[in-house]
């Protein structure tokens, strides 16, 4: 028996649910961020290009929202910062553009990565199939403020699309440890669809 159109409705209806379902279920138990004061969108020092090159490397391995498996081919990254990436409903900052500086370090510290970095304007730049998957085994990755916190780490809000049923993000907390600049958690909202 084929399923019919309604059944697929019924069924993506359900998982978006679920989505929505796991979204409230975490934001219940976390505190709201500190509002971002943004560092990122025009700085050009080694620290931010430290911190996002972090953060893309862990969205395109470990949080890929396919448990590290999906290796893309394609990186895209959208060079304009958006602090709902991580959670829609943080307060955010006014969304900014990357130094060409800062999109050139990222470059070059992602160099070792398998997937080809692409920089883009907008997501809508990235080239995806009828279905809306992005094309060439690809994903886009949007990357919020990055926010200086009193404790000495740092909060930045990050998503990963693949697919309109497949993307994540979270807002990730980043402290220094030896010299580096490493994610030690998030700020207690994940989201996935």
């Amino acid at each position: 028996m084929r399923p019919t159109r309604s059944s697929a409705c019924s069924i993506v209806g359900l998982l978006l649910c679920a989505g929505l379902l796991l979204v409230g279920c975490t934001a219940a138990a976390t505190t709201a961020p500190t509002p971002p004061s943004p560092i990122g969108a025009e700085a050009t020092g080694s620290d931010t290009v430290a911190i996002y090159a972090t953060v893309i490397r862990r969205l395109c391995t470990r949080d890929d929202s396919f448990g590290g498996t999906y290796n893309p081919a394609i990186v895209y990254l959208v060079r304009r910062t958006n602090d709902a990436a991580g959670d829609p409903r943080a307060p955010r900052g006014v969304p900014a553009p990357l130094s060409e500086a800062v999109q050139n370090g990222i470059s070059a510290a992602l160099d070792d990565l398998p997937g080809r970095i692409v920089w883009v304007d907008s997501p809508d730049d990235a080239p995806k199939d009828a279905m809306g998957a992005v094309e060439g085994h690809g994903v886009i990755v949007t990357l919020g403020s990055i926010s200086p916190q009193e404790d000495g780490s740092v909060h930045v809000p990050a998503s990963i699309y693949m697919a309109s049923l497949a993307a994540a993000g979270q807002t990730y907390v980043l402290q220094q440890q030896g010299g580096a600049w490493v994610v030690t958690g998030n700020t207690g909202v994940q989201w996935m669809s």
